[in-house]
């Protein structure tokens, strides 16, 4: 990822931290297929991709969305915001389905 101011301050190091939990945490839920983000000036837009509405995978990626807003939001060392976006592809082209502006985040972080 680039390097990206966040509040005037450097963002290089705590995005590689966050995309890397966002990776491992996300795509560690057997159904979700893939992950977009997007870095805006104040926020995070995190793009969810599931293969169609499914309760148990929402609630399980509700989960992992609590644990990264605990990890990342409310810290004294640079809070960030976050805006998470749960998408059912439902056959579609996950493409038309997310930002112009957000990027694949890679599933290299699956372990």
């Amino acid at each position: 990822m680039p390097k990206i101011k966040l509040r005037n301050r450097e963002f290089e190091e705590i995005n590689d931290d966050c995309t890397s939990y966002l990776g491992q945490n996300l795509y560690a839920i057997s159904r979700v297929e893939t992950v977009f983000i997007s870095l805006e000036t104040e926020y995070i837009d995190v793009w969810i991709v599931i293969p169609k509405r499914d309760v148990q995978i929402m609630e399980q990626i509700f989960e992992v969305d609590k644990e990264i807003v605990g990890k990342f939001s409310l810290t004294k060392r640079s809070p960030l915001f976050f805006d998470f976006h749960v998408v059912y592809r439902d056959g579609s082209d996950e493409k038309e389905l997310v930002s112009d502006k957000a990027v694949l985040l890679p599933k290299r972080y699956v372990k």
